[in-house]
């Protein structure tokens, strides 16, 4: 999936600190978040990027975030996600995307690998 594709009205894109979801202001009308952790990749199985979703999930909504969270999704799956929590935003509110999985860099972009991601399915462009 690459990220300029949620790259939309104040989405917000961070790797693992939960730190920098602390510090945004408070004065958004609506704090919303897209946690995805995928485990269970054809090759190269994680064993903790779900269970580090499930945490982020629970850390943001302590903080007054309203969390969907999706595991082990197909691409399918994650692309209708990513797009209806970005067209759900209105002008004063704030969404978070986390994601803890693979991810690779191809042609200066990168991409993330869902469920499904093998020889014959390409990471979500």
């Amino acid at each position: 999936l690459s990220m300029r594709a949620i790259n939309t009205r104040r989405v917000v894109c961070i790797r693992k600190r939960v730190a920098s979801c602390v510090s945004v202001r408070r004065s958004y009308s609506l704090r919303s978040a897209l946690v995805v952790g995928v485990n269970k990749y054809q090759v190269g199985p994680l064993r903790v990027a779900v269970n580090d979703a499930v945490v982020m999930s629970e850390r943001l909504e302590r903080i007054g975030f309203k969390v969907t969270k999706v595991l082990d999704p197909t691409k399918e799956q994650l692309t209708s996600k990513i797009n209806k929590f970005a067209e759900a935003r209105a002008n004063d509110d704030l969404g978070l995307f986390y994601f803890a999985g693979h991810g690779i860099e191809e042609h200066r972009e990168n991409q993330l690998l869902t469920a499904n991601t093998g020889e014959k399915n390409h990471p979500v462009t």
